[in-house]
């Protein structure tokens, strides 16, 4: 039986599996293994292997690496393909999103949050979690769609990759920190949780040339990113947080050094009222230059304030990963 006559009789199950994990809301990139142990625990009923009769799944790690799951994995692997193939490969990669300035025309850059290593060529690999930009990386690699350098002064390239790298390397310092911190608690996640957000939301705004009120509106996710980040903060340390917009009455009442964040580095953001003004187009619209900059200092404070975070230091340890028994050597085909 082919790839497609078996995924064409699993289809109905895939579904509804489907169905319930985007309304769970699993991100695609994910679906796979879960819609593969979903299936077997709630619709295989028996497997048969030789003389031998399979009828309990309840202990995950006791099947998973049994054949027959392989083969099960590898039919749902390609089903997945044929519904989401360009989605799945263009999520393929842990990353997270940023915004450099180019002289005066905005860049996306993707900057992957983890870094790996091969030990054993297809069986393990370390996978770290660095807080800035290794010696052997190349960020401008990470621009999406960038320019001819070449078309650039060497002036204009140096200060490109300084920005850059300043960029990637407060969005892995702020992506670690918020992978390792203690996060047990349920507000503290759901506040923290805001800050991936909102920076995410002001890079895509800023981007997203041409649109009138964006760079308003992208600084109001600043704002809120700054918020997020100073309350989940606080609700670790404390328990609580102040019902508040104004950052440094909660600058104030976090126990941060100077070292993290300067305090008149708050005094260089508009305050949260002309934040939420500019929303309503009330105020001088920021210029890209200006946003950018904007921009660039709330990952500063976000990352100082996350510094502050309890937690596992991420610097310090890497994970030894073994390849998963149930995945092949290559993709699924879709002939």
């Amino acid at each position: 039986m082919s790839k497609d006559d078996f995924s064409e009789k699993i289809s109905p199950w895939l579904d509804v599996i489907d169905e319930k994990l985007g309304l769970d809301g699993v991100p695609v990139s994910r679906r796979t293994i879960e819609a593969a142990l979903m299936l077997v625990a709630e619709f295989v009923i028996e497997v048969g292997v030789g003389d031998q009769r399979v009828s309990s799944f309840s202990k995950v790690n006791e099947f998973v690496s049994e054949p027959w799951f392989k083969a099960v994995y590898s039919h749902v692997e390609h089903w997945y393909y044929r519904r989401y193939e360009r989605r799945i490969n263009n999520r393929s990669k842990q990353v997270m999103c940023g915004t450099v300035l180019v002289v005066s025309t905005a860049f996306e850059i993707e900057v992957p949050i983890t870094k790996s290593k091969v030990e054993t060529a297809g069986q393990t690999a370390w996978l770290s979690f660095p807080s800035g930009v290794q010696a052997d990386e190349d960020v401008l690699a990470w621009m999406v769609d960038p320019p001819d350098w070449s078309t650039y002064d060497e002036i204009a390239r140096v200060e490109s990759i300084d920005t850059a790298r300043q960029t990637a390397s407060l969005i892995r310092r702020i992506a670690s920190r918020l992978t390792c911190a203690n996060l047990t608690d349920e507000l503290t996640r759901s506040l923290l949780a805001g800050v991936r957000v909102h920076l995410h939301s002001a890079s895509s705004l800023i981007l997203r040339e041409g649109d009138e009120g964006g760079f308003a509106r992208a600084q109001w996710e600043l704002q809120m990113a700054c918020e997020s980040a100073y309350k989940g903060l606080l609700q670790q340390q404390t328990g609580a947080f102040p019902r508040t917009h104004d950052l440094f009455t909660l600058h104030d009442q976090s126990d941060i050094s100077e070292a993290s964040v300067r305090r008149d580095w708050l005094v260089s953001l508009p305050r949260w009222s002309e934040a939420a003004d500019l929303r309503y187009g009330i105020g001088d619209h920021p210029t890209m230059v200006g946003i950018c900059y904007w921009y660039l200092l709330v990952m500063k404070i976000v990352a100082g304030v996350l510094d502050n975070l309890k937690g596992m230091d991420p610097t310090t340890f890497s994970v030894l990963l073994k390849k998963g028994p149930w995945l092949s050597d290559v993709p699924p085909a879709l002939d």
